[in-house]
């Protein structure tokens, strides 16, 4: 069983990394606090199997692969 993509466990990929704004697109974005709010934390995200999971303030939110958000709790 790999971890990573394979078996060295270092996470090599072939997938090219956009090097300017103009090689990028924005597929989706989401507000996830006011920008007014400092007193709301926001961690960084993980993905899992599709899903983009990230903690705000004391809720964990699930977003889908089109910026929807699936589930807060």
């Amino acid at each position: 069983n790999s971890y990573r993509g394979n078996y060295q466990n270092n996470g090599v990929t072939s997938a090219r990394t956009a090097r300017t704004a103009d090689e990028a697109d924005l597929k989706w974005e989401l507000a996830l606090k006011d920008s007014t709010d400092w007193s709301t934390n926001v961690s960084d995200p993980i993905q899992v199997n599709g899903t983009v999971y990230v903690a705000v303030g004391s809720e964990l939110w699930a977003v889908n692969s089109s910026g929807e958000v699936t589930g807060r709790g």
